[in-house]
This record gives structure tokens, C-alpha cells and sequence, in this order.
């Protein structure tokens, strides 16, 4: 949800840093009063162009990053993205470089080791960053 934010949804939701990254009450509230109708979506609202744009972004890089983290869970994925993302556009302070946001990355999320030099290349290759 961090991510497609980011890319242009418009959703209205505030992030700060979390223990496993950008978190969101707001998004989190939404996500429980979503979840007794997933099954029911028939009376959402459409999307922008600019919003489907935004989702297909999103899915494109999820499928590029197939294959190419140690790790092929979604949810590592997504955490990996989004939480490499929010330290490079929101860190405080605003990192100097893409190398300075990365060494702190590493430093804040020890686990994700050399695949945090691959996700700074696929968010760099979609101009996310």
C-alpha cells in the first residue's frame, strides 16, 4: 500500500518508520474494515489512469524482482521495496546519496544483506528513487 502511494494512488495515508518499515495507522484501520468484504468488490470506486498506472508499475517490479533476491516470498519482497524506498525519499536525515541511504538501510535491516543493492537498482530502473 506504501508503495502504490508513493507511485501516485491516492489514498491519503501517513507513513513513519516502523520495526519492519513504513507504517501506516490509517492503512492498517483500512485494511481490517476491508477484509470482511475482499470477496465483494463490486461496488469500489475506479481508478485513474494515473492510478492504474501506478498499480501496473508496482506489478512489473514485482515480477522483475522474481527470482533475483535470496528470498522469493512477496511479503520479504515487498518489505525489502517499500522499506529501502521510505529510507531513501523520507529518512531523517535526508540521506546525501543513494550509497549513504543504502549503508544505512543495511544498518537498519541487517537481514536483507546484498538483496538491498538489487532493489536499489529495480527501484532505481523505475524512477522511483
Amino acid at each position: 500500500v506504501y508503495l502504490l502511494q508513493e507511485m501516485g494512488l491516492k489514498l491519503g495515508n501517513t507513513y513513519g518508520w516502523y520495526r519492519r518499515g513504513p507504517y501506516s495507522r490509517e492503512a492498517a484501520s483500512d485494511g481490517f474494515q476491508l477484509e470482511p468484504i475482499q470477496d465483494n468488490v463490486e461496488n469500489l470506486p475506479e481508478l485513474t489512469q494515473e492510478e492504474l498506472n501506478a498499480a501496473e508499475t508496482l506489478q512489473e517490479l514485482i515480477a522483475e524482482s522474481a527470482g533475483r533476491f535470496t528470498n522469493d516470498d512477496k511479503a520479504y519482497c515487498m518489505e525489502l521495496l517499500g522499506s529501502l524506498h521510505f529510507v531513501l525519499k523520507h529518512g531523517y536525515p535526508r540521506p546525501a546519496s543513494k550509497e549513504e541511504a543504502l549503508r544505512r538501510f543495511q544498518e537498519l535491516k541487517p537481514k536483507f544483506g546484498e538483496d538491498s543493492e538489487i532493489a536499489l537498482e529495480l527501484l532505481d530502473q523505475k524512477n522511483l528513487i
